[in-house]
């Protein structure tokens, strides 16, 4: 493909244009967030340590690349320009080297309601399972925070479509397993003869019978739909409630060698208190003021290399009223030697976690 088709294909995907000098390096269009994940409507054995996990992890795991080469300033309102503003390390890399995803040969995958009283019961117009994903190899390996899966029915496969959840890579030893939940929301799926797992693409799959579904209520219309899986340890404990939120926006997936652009706005807002009890108002939010300019880290969790700390580009952001928000450009390299498979790109100010909230998205790398 020669450069003027690459910018002018980068171009026609893109949501915002990147800054001048870096449009032909540019692969794939930038994503809107994926959809909040409604709460769990049904006692769920997991479920504390699911919120707990979450909740930790948003707040307290480490996390992009030393090469970036510096971008020209953005064109674009709204959106500060990335700065080439190295910074030392406060946090330190999550990813683990030397240690490859998961292969669908090396995992045992348990698919099963979680106890037999949700079968035609349970929340309405959802199908769900618990499920369990095993390494039962003799090599440590991780798996994303999703599953590929294909459901199959007596008639044949349906069209559901994946949701995204941008959760963190789980690492497993051997014999360590990662729980969590499939789900299929709106509306009652007919019976799933058989589930195709894969832990992403290019690592195989593994077909399982799942059992009967718990869940009642309308069938669903048509074989179309979307689905939902999250995959998650037991480990962590509650954490604080930040008083900003951050978004991000970034490819749907990124290939060895790319330099990827993404975009992650931090908004002043008012939020209350998400733990058990009453909800607590919070404060009324004071402008975000860049006199004291804060570092931030980010990697791509799985991928080796990807991980460096910089300084955010304050001379050229505004102060930040309360309930407003500041968009930033950002870039990560992807190694040349990076091997496909899951992998979720985080984004944190390096700060209190009651303050400054983490921005994360599922970034498979593909060959």
């Amino acid at each position: 493909m020669n450069e003027d088709r690459r910018i002018r294909e980068a171009f026609d995907r893109e949501l915002e244009p990147p800054s001048p000098g870096f449009s032909s390096r540019m692969r794939s269009a930038l994503v809107a967030p994926p959809p909040a994940r409604a709460p769990r409507r049904w006692p769920f054995g997991a479920a504390a340590g699911a919120i707990a996990v979450l909740v930790v992890a948003a707040l307290t795991l480490p996390h992009l690349f030393a090469g970036a080469r510096t971008p020209a300033p953005a064109e674009q309102p709204g959106v500060v320009p990335w700065a080439d503003l190295p910074a030392p390390n406060v946090a330190q890399p999550f990813t683990k080297p030397g240690v490859p995803a998961c292969h669908a040969s090396q995992l045992t995958f348990d698919v099963h309601v979680p106890d037999p009283s949700y079968i035609g019961a349970g929340p309405k117009d959802t199908t769900f399972w618990d499920v369990r994903v095993t390494n039962s190899s003799a090599v440590e390996c991780f798996v994303g925070p999703m599953l590929d899966i294909v459901f199959t029915t007596a008639d044949g496969p349906l069209q559901l479509k994946r949701q995204e959840w941008p959760g963190d890579i789980v690492y497993l030893q051997t014999g360590l397993w990662a729980g969590g939940e499939i789900s299929a929301a709106s509306c009652v799926e007919p019976r799933i003869t058989r589930m195709t797992i894969s832990p992403g693409k290019g690592l195989g799959s593994v077909d399982v019978d799942p059992g009967p579904a718990g869940g009642w209520g309308t069938p669903c219309p048509d074989r179309s739909g979307t689905y939902f899986v999250e995959l998650f340890t037991d480990a962590g404990q509650g954490g604080a409630l930040p008083s900003t939120e951050t978004a991000m926006q970034a490819p749907a997936s990124a290939r060895p060698g790319e330099h990827v652009r993404f975009l992650v706005s931090i908004s002043d807002v008012s939020q209350v208190s998400r733990g058990f009890g009453p909800p607590r108002p919070s404060p009324t939010p004071s402008p975000i003021v860049w006199s004291t300019c804060p570092t931030y880290h980010m990697e791509l969790e799985g991928i080796e290399g990807t991980f460096h700390t910089y300084r955010l580009n304050c001379a050229a952001a505004s102060t930040i009223a309360p309930n407003g928000t500041e968009t930033f450009e950002m870039f990560i390299d992807v190694p040349g030697n990076a091997h496909p498979g899951p992998a979720t790109l985080v984004w944190s100010i390096d700060g209190s976690p009651e303050q400054w909230a983490r921005a994360t998205a599922y970034v498979p790398i593909e060959s």
